[in-house]
């Protein structure tokens, strides 16, 4: 094994004991202090205060108009064994981001002041999961093993529904990020490939819910995983970036490449020097 990877798993095994959660240790320590020195956690409404307390919360809009937009006009990307990834065309694109920021913009507000930082749509991806073939225990085919994804707390998804769900059909599952340390303890959680798999505790959130539903989690804080359907499961993905800049472009055809380095920095200086940016916006920023 090489030393990067030998350090890596060490700062995450160190992680999992201190901070229960499995990112490097740097990550932890920032997301740490993010939450204790630059979150606003006053005047919280109920969506804010779900959120804030347990990493994830439905969202009040519906998007079933741009669900049957994108529906009607999803073009195949890239085919893989047991997932499609589909693509829309410039102008469907830059239409249903425009409709997804008019009717998000009072959560990207509220989250503007909860993290007196501004917020951007930064990605936006459509696939669909299918059932494999032969299911093998050691195999992962779309992260379904309990994991935290590996940036720092400026990352955040937003899952839309595009066809009803429900249990069989491979919900995204969510442990509450205030019960970390039970979860931990109770699947004896090492990593996403050393855990007892066989528990299947009352407070594992299934993510099911009607066409056009949404949700919005925090999934470097919260462990999570992709269930297997028994047949397939069609998603949206937003990706929301919490920008460490006073004045962030909006962007009608955003790239989250292009704020990649600033959701997964490397370095103890790139780190604190990004700290130092959320700590400006928070002294500076309008409310």
């Amino acid at each position: 094994m090489k030393i990067h990877k030998i350090k890596s798993s060490i700062s995450n095994y160190i992680s999992v004991l201190l901070f229960n959660k499995r990112l490097p240790i740097s990550y932890c320590l920032f997301n740490f202090f993010f939450n204790k020195l630059i979150v606003n956690k006053k005047n919280l409404n109920h969506t804010l205060k779900t959120f804030n307390d347990e990493g994830y919360t439905k969202i009040d809009s519906n998007f079933l108009e741009e669900v049957d937009e994108i529906n009607k006009n999803i073009t195949i990307k890239e085919k893989f064994p047991n997932r499609v990834e589909y693509d829309l065309s410039q102008n469907i694109k830059t239409k249903i981001i425009k409709n997804l920021n008019d009717k998000l913009k009072d959560l990207l507000n509220n989250l503007k002041k909860y993290y007196n930082s501004n917020i951007i749509i930064a990605d936006m991806s459509i696939w669909s999961n299918f059932k494999p073939k032969e299911i093998s225990s050691s195999k992962e085919y779309f992260s379904e093993k309990f994991h935290c994804d590996g940036y720092i707390c400026n990352y955040i998804k937003i899952h839309i529904n595009l066809m009803d769900v429900d249990k069989t059909c491979g919900p995204l599952n969510i442990i509450s990020k205030k019960i970390n340390k039970k979860f931990i303890k109770d699947f004896n959680y090492k990593d996403r490939n050393y855990y007892n798999n066989d528990n299947n505790y009352d407070y594992i959130y299934s993510n099911t819910g009607k066409k056009g539903e949404a949700i919005l989690f925090d999934s470097t804080n919260c462990f999570h995983r992709a269930t297997i359907p028994e047949n397939y499961r069609t998603m949206m993905q937003l990706i929301l970036f919490v920008s460490p800049f006073e004045q962030t472009e909006q962007s009608n055809n955003p790239k989250f490449s292009d704020y990649l380095g600033y959701a997964k920095p490397t370095g103890i200086f790139n780190i604190v020097n990004l700290f130092s940016k959320y700590l400006k916006n928070k002294l500076n920023f309008k409310r």
